[in-house]
Parts: C-alpha cells; structure tokens; sequence
C-alpha cells in the first residue's frame, strides 16, 4: 500500500467512526437538533483519532483501529543543484 493511500485510509478511519457514532445519537435521541448531532459526530471524531493513535503508540498492532497499521512514511525529495558557469565571488 503507498503511503499516500496509507494516509488516506488513516484519515478517514476517525471521520467515519465519528460519523456512525453521530448517526447513533440521532436516532437514539429524539429531538436532537443538527447542531448538537454536529458536536456530536466532531467530537466523537476528534476523540478516536486520539486515542486510536495513543493506543498505537503503546501497541503498535492497534494500527488497525485507524484503518491500516503503521503511520506512512515519506521519502525526502532530492535537493535541486543549479551549476553555476561562473564562481562566486565574495
């Protein structure tokens, strides 16, 4: 999997559980405005990305409570050299 997907994947995770979490509370509550059901769903959002990813620091297995195991890694972009025709002069 490419480190992009990877991110992806690990991004949306939290979201979705969030949004299900949202969704429970809307029907489970009767009379719950969008605003609150809005709160809701961010703050249950906020909340397992944050203790999916302090898990994971503590059991690295529990990489799968944010969609895929293991945080993406980037390889660093190679510096661009321009020549000069002359040399520097101080």
């Amino acid at each position: 999997m490419s480190s992009l997907s990877r991110s992806i994947i690990r991004k949306v995770t939290p979201v979705a559980a969030g949004l299900v979490v949202g969704l429970l509370a809307k029907v489970g509550i009767h009379g719950l405005d969008a605003q609150v059901t809005a709160y809701i769903t961010s703050g249950a959002a906020a909340a397992y990305g944050a203790l999916a990813s302090w898990a994971e620091t503590k059991v690295p297995a529990l990489g799968w409570l944010l969609g895929a195991p293991g945080a993406p890694t980037y390889a660093p972009k190679p510096a661009k050299v321009f020549p000069t025709s002359e040399p520097i002069k101080k």
